[in-house]
């Protein structure tokens, strides 16, 4: 008989086939071919990789003209906040800081304090809690260690997450003075999840994996100016 392939609709690959003679076996199906990642933990990088030894800034997209800082770089305990910063304050500089995991540390410009989810090794449990400097990399300590969660391929808009499935780090928001780690819905964040990375370097400390890429170029006192 006259054979017709099918296309695939949400079903197995059909022959069709006119007249009454046996019908004539089918194909093999066709292997499904791989997904496209969408917005989920698929688009989780290893980490922003031009920013790993560099000097960079963290800036809420809720509050777009203050930066993730601490008031004393080298105060154990000192939590995290929002603040308008100037290019020279220690305390609204981080580094990235890679572990023996697929996860890095947020070291301070200029100790060996890094941010950590304070109790978050109780889990879901810990929510909540404040991210505070700790000294970290005197051990090996799972709510120490982050990963960034880029949102869209074409956009400088992360999640930061703490160890454990959807713990973020939270801007303060309503009565909280201090950033925090809490559920967010990475397949929906709120604002107030989403953070933007912008590098901080010296005159000539330009980072090699940019060059011949093309970039934006922004003002710190000035957020939304290019």
């Amino acid at each position: 008989p006259d054979v017709v392939k099918a296309g695939k609709i949400g079903s197995p690959n059909l022959l069709l086939y006119s007249g009454l003679d046996t019908p004539v076996p089918p194909v093999a199906p066709t292997p499904a071919p791989t997904p496209v990642p969408t917005l989920s933990m698929d688009v989780i990088e290893d980490s922003p990789s031009c920013l790993i030894g560099q000097s960079f800034y963290i800036r809420s997209v809720e509050s777009p003209f203050k930066y993730l800082s601490v008031e004393d770089t080298d105060k154990q305990g000192d939590p995290g906040i929002l603040q308008a910063c100037e290019p020279k304050l220690p305390g609204c500089r981080w580094t990235i800081v890679p572990t023996t995991s697929d996860h890095y540390y947020l070291k301070t410009y200029d100790t060996d304090q890094t941010l950590h989810w304070t109790h978050g090794n109780q889990g879901q449990k810990a929510r909540g809690e404040r991210a505070t400097l700790y000294p970290c990399m005197s051990g090996d300590y799972s709510n120490c260690k982050w990963r960034f969660v880029k949102l869209h391929s074409d956009k400088n808009e992360y999640l930061i997450q703490s160890s454990g499935k959807e713990n973020y780090l939270v801007a303060p928001h309503d009565d909280k003075f201090s950033a925090t780690v809490d559920y967010c819905d990475y397949l929906s964040p709120e604002p107030k999840c989403v953070w933007k990375l912008g590098l901080s370097f010296g005159s000539w400390d330009f980072p090699s994996c940019f060059v011949g890429q093309k970039a934006y170029i922004q003002p710190v006192d000035l957020p939304s100016k290019f």
